[in-house]
């Protein structure tokens, strides 16, 4: 298959530059010739590491056209890096972008790259920007074809679909009288379809964690393949709207807007990646209408993955012998590996030891965290199977602990991926009689294999649908005009083996029928009638019938009534009944919903009612099981138009809730909640507030209520401009979300690319990723990152967040009136701040006090503060500028907390002495503290004092000569870095000189030296304390050079040249050469 698409690929490239070439107008033209490699790459079908090759001609001739036809930009790079302590890199890059037509009836449309950036856009937008989509799409009349990264939707019959985020091509041919329509697709699979149902947290807006099937818990959604229902309803992503999601993790939080309750209902469908198999979807649809009356549409698709082609897995012999000879649900093998005893030290090279106990008289073996023990010498490998579905909780992403059998979420084994493969035919025929009825009756087939090693022919299943209509019929007796009438009927049968291939039921199927979805035969018939007697009043009537087996099914009915005239009222009235069975249960719903709403000239008000009972028995007993509830609502509400930009909404919640005890109901809480909502909004200015204020108080008659609540939830943000020169911006917000103590962990990159390198701090020879002491900081060749996770132990927690922004320009408030006010319009002053807390006390005053002073309540905070005096900002004559920068942190993590200080002052002068030479100068004092409260070998209380000078010199526009020098000095007061000293110092001198008419060559030499006046190694506050710098002294080399060789050609060199006293022998050289090609 990636043959095929190579091939492809290839074939619409010389395409578009074919018809690009010989439909040109005949005008003069100008061609350049350039070798390209072989071998370019197109995005990536797992998004990290698989390439696909495609193999281009060796020359391409970019022919010119006019604006009005084919209009195309793009670059062409190749470079070369090489160092001294890395090996030769060859650098490639191509990008190509084409629009516009290749004849009078093709048009075109191109992205190309070889370039992959395995980055998921952050879903916090309502509009996903993926820098890394390539493409190329040809249209004509009657033929479309794309390739590359695509969305594929094909609506195989009503109310079933196909979704899919793919890689590949699709294929459409449309006859121009719109009678045959022909499609199909050939592509790669990015993510596999799955449903989440969440259990929401009474008052918790998020992280809820989405999970793959059987229960993955570390997939990566597919960027934008989600969709929210909430109380059965679609939402809309982005923090301005409803939910914020992490791709990365499958996390999603709710905003403000959407208050998360014990009844809410929550169903996520989405696309995920576990990167096991490469996975393929072929699909071929035909749509044609063989009369003005009759449709027919049919398609077969098939998802499979492939068993030769694995991806972040090796699939060993022993692995495929499990495959093709088990039939359970989870395939497995064990996790646990023995890694011996370290010859030198006599100590195991694991992390757990095995203990052998009883439980319940019956001999148990299980493992024990414990490091650098003589019994340590397991290493165990851990897996997510659900909750009380394991043996061991999770304590960090070292530690595992046994909670006991089945009390945990995590066993120690390694499930093996298991390539499934699922093939779906799909006929509807639809028939239209007159111009307001039509029937519809659709057949869908499939055959799913679970496991295509156990099971090659997998199992077959079918649904079959059945779908009438006749809308808006007028009702006539005699002369006599009574109005309209509609009907509405449908029947479905779905098999127990029908494999969806994505979502055919409704989103809130469970509170339709108060079923649960299961696998099993099912038939369910629906009707509705709908009488309108005057077009502003609606009359309904529904019923259903949902049968599984004998012992399981569902019946519903609902009555609705809907009069809608704005110069009189609105009222909706809806009354629904559900009884169904389910084994030996009866469950019996009962909801209405009343809305009373009169619109006036500026305001509008209305009345929500809302009562639901849900009764739970069983068979021969009218007593109450656990799970029954009814509630009551009242909602009041008033919509206020204040002004021509202003609106404000103001509404009160009532609610009482009661549920079973004792077999029969009792009164369990009282909600009450208030919200408003305003905004107002002009050219200049906008300002929003959503505010919440909850209070939930439970009854004592029940054990193990949860405790009362008051909840205050809120979100503003304003952008104001009161005045010329004076603009404000301020965001706030507070939610109550889960939280959970961090870990520090890091991760090995690629040399260079790290901000640590491992020196082996605690002695023992290997690399330990949870110890900070095995790391330094460093500037240079770091190979290792710092990622701050939390834990897995979730606590309910308050999350706040506030920032301000506010600047002043004098020069735009004052009018020059004197000579006072004219010295003061050469000020300004602006001002960030940012407060951010997540903690478990809801007490609103800990939100604005010291972190340090709150630390058994909060798990993360961060006060950041910046305010800037200027004189004479933008003069380039003379400017000052003073700046204050003031931080406190904490951040709690597993077994110590994190408290962190900076408070940072500097004064910096730009004068232009004369027209060739300028001067700057500043002064810094910073006061840089940690404290670790257990690991007091990290705390550090650093003060700091830097001057830097810099003078520059230009006798001519083309050159620039400069020198720039640096003096500091530090002291460390902590207690184990008792009165440690660093000094440093810098001298610099660059040259900037114009390089062949349109470039640039720039020539930098700059020295440093760092002096520590302590014995003790502490990397981390040696680092900090020398601002960055190494002890000793450092020699650095750079010279840079960018030029145009011709109008669309650019060449760039770029050499670095390292040594240090200390620390290197040798010279440490890098290099770096490009040609960049621009068309």
């Amino acid at each position: 298959m990636q043959k095929t698409f190579n091939y492809l690929l290839i074939f619409t490239f010389l395409f578009c530059f074919i018809y690009s070439a010989s439909f040109s107008q005949e005008a003069d033209s100008i061609s350049s010739k350039f070798p390209l490699k072989k071998k370019y790459f197109l995005h990536s079908f797992d998004s990290v590491k698989t390439l696909i090759p495609v193999q281009i001609i060796n020359e391409i001739n970019f022919a010119k056209q006019t604006p009005d036809r084919l209009n195309k930009q793009g670059m062409i790079l190749r470079g070369i890096s090489l160092s001294t302590n890395t090996d030769l890199t060859i650098n490639s890059a191509f990008r190509l972008d084409l629009s516009g037509k290749l004849s009078d009836n093709i048009d075109v449309i191109a992205s190309l790259t070889d370039q992959n950036t395995p980055i998921q856009p952050q879903g916090n937008t309502q509009s996903l920007r993926e820098i890394d989509n390539v493409f190329i799409s040809i249209k004509s009349p009657s033929f479309k074809t794309t390739f590359g990264d695509l969305y594929y939707s094909n609506t195989i019959a009503d109310g079933i679909s196909i979704n899919r985020k793919v890689q590949g091509g699709i294929f459409e041919y449309q006859e121009q009288s719109d009678k045959t329509k022909v499609v199909g697709i050939v592509a790669a699979n990015r993510g596999l379809f799955h449903s989440n149902i969440i259990t929401p947290i009474e008052g918790v807006q998020g992280p809820y964690k989405l999970y793959g099937k059987n229960n993955s818990k570390y997939i990566i959604v597919i960027a934008g393949s989600e969709k929210i229902y909430l109380d059965g309803a679609i939402i809309k992503r982005g923090e301005q709207n409803d939910y914020i999601i992490d791709y990365s993790t499958g996390e999603i939080i709710f905003t403000s807007k959407k208050l998360i309750t014990n009844y809410s209902r929550i169903v996520i469908d989405f696309e995920y990646s576990e990167r096991n198999y490469f996975r393929s979807l072929y699909g071929i649809g035909f749509e044609s209408s063989l009369s003005n009356n009759l449709n027919i549409n049919t398609s077969y698709h098939r998802e499979e993955d492939d068993v030769n082609s694995t991806t972040d897995f090796i699939l060993t012999d022993e692995d495929k012998v499990l495959l093709s000879t088990s039939n359970d649900s989870l395939i497995g093998k064990s996790g646990i590996y023995i890694v011996g005893i370290d010859s030198l030290t006599g100590l195991g090279k694991g992390d757990y030891v095995k203990i052998d106990t009883l439980i319940e008289k019956k001999n148990f073996t299980y493992y024990l965290f414990l490091q650098r023990s003589k019994e340590s010498i397991f290493t165990i490998r851990f897996t997510f199977l659900g909750k009380l579905q394991g043996d061991y909780d999770k304590i960090s992403s070292l530690e595992y602990r046994f909670v006991g059998i089945k009390k945990g979420s995590y066993l120690p084994i390694i499930l093996i991926p298991k390539p499934s493969k699922n093939e779906i035919i799909s006929i509807q025929s639809k028939y239209k009689l007159n111009e307001t009825s039509d029937l519809s009756v659709s057949y869908q087939g499939t055959r799913f294999n679970e496991n295509t090693f156990g099971n090659p022919n997998g199992i077959e299943g079918s649904n079959i649908l059945f779908n009438g209509k006749t809308e808006n019929n007028n009702l006539e007796i005699g002369k006599y005009e009574l109005g309209k009438i509609s009907f509405l009927f449908s029947g479905k049968y779905k098999g127990k083996n029908f494999a969806e291939i994505d979502r055919t039921e409704d989103p809130d199927y469970s509170r339709k029928w108060n079923l649960l979805q299961e696998k099993s035969n099912s038939t369910s018939n629906e009707i509705s009638v709908f009488y309108f007697p005057i077009e502003s009043l609606k009359v309904g009537i529904q019923k259903g019938l949902n049968r599984f087996t004998s012992d399981k099914f569902g019946d519903y009915s609902n009555y609705s009534f809907n009069f809608n005239k704005s110069s009189i009222a609105q009222i909706t009235f809806n009354r629904n009944s559900i009884n169904a069975q389910e084994r030996n249960s009866f469950l019996k719903s009962e909801r209405e919903d009343l809305l009373l709403k009169k619109e006036y000239e500026y305001f509008i008000p209305s009345l929500l009612f809302q009562h639901e009972k849900n009764r739970i028995t069983q068979f021969g007993n009218d007593s109450l099981n656990l799970g029954s509830y009814y509630f009551h609502k009242y909602t009041p509400e008033i919509n206020i138009k204040l002004s021509a930009n202003t609106t404000t909404t103001i509404s009160h919640e009532y609610q009482l809730d009661n549920r079973s005890q004792k077999g029969i109901f009792e009164k369990y809480s009282t909600n009450n909640r208030s919200q408003l909502n305003l905004i107002y909004s002009n050219q200049h200015n906008r300002f929003e507030l959503n505010s919440s204020y909850r209070t939930l108080n439970y009854e004592n008659n029940f054990e193990n209520h949860p405790s009362d609540q008051k909840l205050l939830f809120y979100r503003v943000q304003s952008r104001v401009k009161p005045v010329l020169g004076i603009d404000l911006d301020f965001y706030g917000e507070n939610t109550q979300q889960q939280g959970a103590k961090y870990e520090k962990r890091f991760i090995e990159v690629q040399r260079g690319e790290g901000k640590y390198r491992w020196i082996d701090g605690n002695k023992n020879g290997s690399i330990d990723f949870d110890d900070e002491r095995d790391f330094e900081p460093t500037r240079f060749d770091g190979n290792f990152n710092l990622l701050i996770l939390p834990t897995e132990n979730y606590e309910t927690i308050n999350s706040s967040k506030f920032s301000w922004k506010s600047k002043f320009s004098l020069n735009e408030l004052l009018p020059v009136l004197n000579m006072a006010e004219s010295i003061l319009k050469k000020y300004s002053y602006d001002l960030l701040l940012r407060v951010e807390r997540k903690g478990n006390n809801t007490s609103l005053s800990n939100y604005f006090t010291s972190p340090s002073l709150t630390t058994r309540n909060v798990l993360h905070s961060n006060l950041f503060a910046q305010q800037q005096f200027y004189f004479q900002e933008n003069n380039r004559e003379f400017n000052l500028r003073y700046r204050h920068l003031y931080r406190e942190g904490l951040t709690s993590f597993l077994g110590t907390n994190e408290i962190a200080f900076l408070n940072e002052h500097t004064l910096r002068a730009q004068v232009q002495l004369i027209k060739e030479i300028g001067f700057s100068f500043e002064f810094l004092k910073k006061s840089d503290r940690t404290i670790y409260l257990i690991l007091n070998d990290k705390n550090r209380m650093i003060n700091l004092q830097n001057i830097i000078s810099d003078i520059s010199y230009r006798p001519e526009q083309d050159i620039e000569v400069g020198i720039k020098m640096e003096f500091g000095e530090g002291i460390d007061n902590s207690i184990v870095n008792n009165k440690t000293e660093g000094i440093t110092n810098l001298q610099s001198l660059r040259i900037v000189s114009k390089l062949f008419n349109s470039g640039q060559l720039r020539f930098e030499f700059t020295r440093e030296e760092g002096t520590i006046n302590s014995n003790v190694n502490n990397y981390l506050n040696d680092f900090h304390l020398l601002q960055g710098k190494q002890i000793g002294k450092t020699y650095l080399l750079n010279i840079s050079a960018d030029t145009r060789l011709e109008s669309n050609l650019i060449f760039s060199l770029y050499y670095i040249g390292r040594y240090n006293s200390t620390y290197s022998n040798s010279t440490i050289h890098t290099a770096k050469m490009e040609m960049r090609l621009l068309f």
